[in-house]
């Protein structure tokens, strides 16, 4: 499948989002699980992602594959974004809120909605429990195995997730089609 164009605003915002719900930080890889899970919901509730991020399989569950390089590239002063203007790693794991506010422009209403309904839902759960939550019920997610060059991954198709969700093929067929039109449209506007 053709992966959606990717959206630093909106990556950044929804990371705010979920920061700002746990009082300005949080483990890293809970901050991935619970956007990752945000993406799920928004696939199931409306066909569509709201990070438009890659998604692959890693040892701890699925992951936004951009927002994992984000979170651990360092800081490029002369190439300043969204994300490191609002949001910055604090020592090894944990990941916190930059700088106040963020205005959030590019999420509709709908989307911070789903967000809020994910952190209802997940955001008490330590990271550990939300890795084994990846595990053990989401059919999408497959072990990548070892590698001992790196961190191993697998790709995570868009119709992996809705094959898993439960969607039939004629839906997600429709969601290929939307991609690829947004795509277009994306490439032409730009």
């Amino acid at each position: 499948m053709e992966n959606l164009r990717f959206n630093l605003r909106k990556v950044s915002e929804l990371a705010v989002v979920l920061l700002r719900t746990a009082g300005g930080s949080m483990e890293y890889i809970k901050l991935i699980k619970l956007m990752y899970l945000v993406d799920r919901a928004a696939l199931n509730e409306r066909g569509w992602p709201i990070s438009t991020d890659i998604y692959v399989s890693m040892a701890h569950g699925p992951v936004l594959s951009r927002t994992y390089d984000l979170i651990r590239e360092p800081p490029w002063p002369e190439r300043e974004s969204v994300w490191q203007s609002h949001i910055r790693r604090k020592g090894t794991y944990h990941i916190e809120l930059a700088q106040e506010p963020l205005t959030i422009e590019a999420m509709s209403e709908n989307e911070i909605d789903i967000a809020q309904e994910v952190v209802a839902h997940f955001g008490s759960w330590p990271w550990q429990e939300l890795v084994q939550y990846t595990h053990d019920h989401l059919p999408e997610w497959q072990d990548p195995g070892a590698d001992p060059v790196g961190p191993a991954s697998r790709p995570l198709p868009l119709e992996d997730i809705l094959t898993a969700l439960g969607k039939e093929d004629d839906y997600i067929q429709e969601v290929v089609a939307r991609v690829k039109v947004s795509n277009q449209l994306d490439e032409w506007l730009s």
